[in-house]
């Protein structure tokens, strides 16, 4: 399984789509540094599109919506409120395949902003803890 010093990181989800709106849960284990880096490579690649007149240039990101999506299927480990009453469903991958494919890139574009603030933390400038 994974380390225990590891901890979940869970996404909520709210569907307001279906009526009622609905809650799920997707949790994932955290990425290794090795997947990390191959997400942000991925996510990052551009390809140079026409723009409307000839001289103008521009790039759009093919990559990034696949590179959210190949995260997704990498690190979840449960979900939430697809199941009976809500509680935590066992991944299989029917289950993976029933769950639509915008909440697997809304949770990942979650995790994608949990990760990154992770890494940008500057804890220089944290207080210290207390009892210091």
């Amino acid at each position: 399984m994974y380390p225990l010093d590891r901890g979940l990181i869970r996404v909520k989800l709210v569907d307001e789509t279906i009526t009622p709106p609905t809650e799920v849960v997707h949790a994932f284990r955290e990425p290794t540094p090795a997947e990390w880096l191959k997400y942000t490579r991925e996510s990052a690649r551009l390809r140079p599109v026409k723009g409307e007149n000839k001289d103008e240039l521009l790039f759009e990101a093919p990559g990034n919506v696949q590179a959210m999506m190949d995260l997704w299927e990498a690190l979840i480990v449960e979900v939430e409120g697809y199941g009976q009453g809500g509680e935590a469903v066992s991944l299989t991958d029917e289950i993976k395949g029933k769950i639509p494919p915008r909440h697997r890139l809304a949770a990942a574009q979650r995790l994608d902003r949990v990760r990154t603030r992770i890494e940008g933390d500057d804890r220089k400038n944290s207080p210290p803890p207390s009892g210091s």
